[in-house]
């Protein structure tokens, strides 16, 4: 009896099974999202002009006016859809080109913000003059923008340095928080900060170790410490050890933090700045809370 009970038990746990493997997985929910079409008809609001306005955009594009009050609005092909900010909506980031009249072609990361279902909210930032876009993506909450911008030696016309890019929206909005580059042989330069770690307490001075994957001209990066609004508080140079100019380096230096208030959200960027113009070739920057 025992045993005829044993196997018609077999037989139903296999019978289960069977019916599970053959029946369809439950549906993933998707989350309500922003689409393409809505982008490309958003209100948009221009950057670049000296009196700041939104504008209706109609297929991505906006343009009014003659002469110096031309201003024609261009979003690219290139966007990208993900969950920004954490609310579990899917929001959307785009290119868009701004131009009033002259040979400038001003290009601008902007993201869109998914309010349940709806667009209500839009943050920007300069990626550059004509810059060359390559791809646009949203992973793990960061945009990355692979990007052809201007090197040290290039004419405006013709932009030539290969950059990876990416930008986080943060507390203090939409910000640019780390650049690696090629060098003419193909090899990365790389900027990475060890510690602190990303929204650490802080107060007095605090310690930043990293790597570099090329040492900076004569050693030496720079470092600029920004508010939540944008406003620069402090700045200098900031020195590297490694064995020569073409080689990798390691960092350990002591900041200074004293004469920033408490309470302050602050941006700590650590860059790699070209002795020919001034352009950026590597940056890595984290946020601090002053405590």
């Amino acid at each position: 009896m025992h045993i005829q009970v044993r196997k018609l038990f077999i037989i139903l746990l296999i019978f289960s099974l069977l019916l599970a493997g053959c029946s369809s997985p439950a549906a993933t929910p998707m989350l309500p999202g922003l689409t393409a079409e809505m982008i490309k008809n958003a209100q948009y609001t221009v950057n670049a002009a000296n009196a700041p306005r939104t504008v209706q955009l109609n297929s991505g594009v906006y343009e009014t006016g003659a002469g110096t009050d031309f201003i024609s609005i261009q979003m690219g092909e290139q966007m990208a859809f993900g969950d920004l900010n954490g609310d579990g909506m899917v929001d959307a980031a785009a290119v868009v080109g701004e131009n009033y009249g002259g040979s400038g072609d001003f290009t601008y990361l902007v993201v869109f913000l998914n309010r349940s279902g709806a667009l209500l909210d839009s943050f920007a930032t300069l990626i550059g003059d004509r810059p060359k876009i390559n791809a646009l993506q949203i992973d793990n909450r960061q945009i990355v923008l692979d990007a052809v911008v201007h090197g040290p030696k290039d004419g405006i016309c013709c932009p030539s340095f290969p950059v990876l890019r990416t930008y986080n929206l943060n507390k203090s909005g939409l910000n640019w928080m780390r650049q690696t580059s090629k060098t003419p042989d193909g090899a990365e330069r790389a900027i990475t900060i060890e510690s602190p770690a990303n929204v650490a307490q802080v107060s007095g001075s605090v310690r930043v170790k990293g790597t570099v994957s090329i040492s900076p001209f004569e050693n030496n990066l720079a470092y600029k410490i920004y508010d939540a609004t944008g406003k620069e508080l402090a700045n200098g140079p900031f020195s590297v050890s490694s064995d020569g100019a073409v080689s990798p380096g390691t960092f350990d230096n002591p900041i200074d933090l004293s004469a920033i208030p408490a309470g302050l959200l602050v941006r700590f960027e650590l860059s790699d700045v070209s002795a020919a113009d001034g352009s950026t070739l590597a940056m890595d920057s984290l946020e601090l809370f002053m405590k």
